[in-house]
């Protein structure tokens, strides 16, 4: 048996490669009709994701992707927002409100 195992070689080679997962994954939101349901639900996942996952090394990456991906300006500000909130802030995540997601 034979075992493959892939490396990233440098951290702007695996920096690039979770953008690009990311903008896979944020393209989901451009395809959300903006009146439904779906598209909350996306957001309210990702924001406590990010809040809850602090030191992940997919928070610059989507933060990143966001600014490239998102056609919708509120839905990549806010996610930016939240990113560079949950990249610096040392602490504990304030709770974001559920009707301020979208707005």
């Amino acid at each position: 048996m034979q075992l493959h195992l892939s490396t990233v070689v440098d951290i702007a080679s695996q920096h690039q490669e979770s953008v690009t997962l990311c903008s896979e994954m944020l393209n989901l939101l451009n395809n959300c009709n903006p009146q439904g349901k779906t598209s909350v639900l996306i957001m309210e996942t990702l924001t406590q994701w990010m809040c809850a996952s602090r030191g992940s090394s997919l928070v610059l990456p989507l933060i990143t992707s966001a600014g490239r991906t998102l056609a919708s300006v509120p839905l990549m500000a806010k996610l930016t927002e939240t990113g560079i909130e949950a990249h610096f802030h040392q602490g504990k995540a304030p709770e974001i409100p559920r009707h301020a997601i979208l707005k």
